[in-house]
């Protein structure tokens, strides 16, 4: 029988400056996405802002909580006709 501790991966947690990086990178993310949808659809000022801050708080904890993997996960989706196969 295997040895189960040979299993049990020790994953790094992000100390706090990497947390607050991820978090900000993810925010900015989020005013593009929220911005380019107000200008493209042509908002009004509440659903606008509303679009805006939505996905500056998704964005950003999404950034935060999955890291690269977030990233990598939207490059993926935005080359999606062209991404790897």
């Amino acid at each position: 029988m295997e040895d189960l501790d040979s299993k049990i991966l020790f994953l790094r947690q992000p100390d706090p400056f990497e947390q607050s990086v991820r978090l900000t990178c993810g925010a900015l993310l989020g005013i593009v996405i929220g911005g380019c949808a107000w200008i493209r659809y042509r908002l009004s000022w509440p659903a606008g802002a509303a679009v805006t801050v939505t996905a500056i708080v998704l964005c950003a904890l999404g950034a935060r909580k999955y890291g690269d993997d977030f990233w990598y996960g939207l490059f993926e989706f935005w080359a999606w006709p062209w991404g790897r196969k």
